[in-house]
């Protein structure tokens, strides 16, 4: 706490917020300041006033404009260039924006509405097996040829199959297509 709020507390003054002195700051001093200049004006940390003026401009109180200015090393810089809102007048703290809920995917969407189905597949008897051992890869490979009869069979949502696979299943399956349709 300043020397000068502590005199105003002591004296039955309101103290301004932070926020409401950067505001009357800028209104006072028209033409565009950079956060810097808020900051030395005022005392307060750069950072803090920064700070600030990012969530004034997001409640519609301070408008921003980037313009290319040299810093004290003389190199090029987009600096935003901030200064009070036209149609404000008085310091008035604006309401913050509604925070959009993000969307879910199309893809979300099918997986949720058509779960993963256990597939079953059923061959003829006298169809001939060959000894292997067993391995994840071929067991994946097994398992997914089952999934896509199952799919045929059932005339299922290939999307909604495609979406549920894992990241081992996913390539088992692209190689066995491209070994089916001769792709390299």
């Amino acid at each position: 706490m300043t020397v000068m709020e502590e005199a105003l507390r002591q004296a039955g003054i309101k103290v301004p917020t932070k926020r409401q002195r950067i505001w009357t700051w800028l209104k006072d001093h028209p033409g565009g300041k950079v956060s810097s200049d808020v900051a030395a004006g005022l005392g307060i940390p750069k950072q803090s006033v920064a700070t600030e003026l990012w969530t004034m401009e997001q409640r519609k109180m301070v408008t921003s404009v980037l313009e290319l200015r040299r810093d004290k090393k003389g190199r090029s810089r987009n600096l935003a260039v901030y200064s009070t809102t036209p149609g404000m007048q008085t310091y008035e703290l604006l309401p913050k924006p509604k925070q959009i809920k993000p969307r879910k995917s199309t893809l979300e969407k099918v997986l949720a509405a058509n779960p993963r189905p256990t597939p079953t597949m059923t061959g003829p008897a006298d169809t001939p097996t060959i000894a292997v051992q067993p391995s994840p890869v071929l067991e994946s490979v097994q398992k997914t040829r089952a999934d896509i009869a199952a799919i045929i069979k059932a005339d299922l949502d290939v999307v909604s199959f495609v979406g549920s696979l894992k990241v081992k299943e996913a390539r088992a399956l692209y190689v066995e297509l491209s070994k089916l349709f001769g792709a390299k």
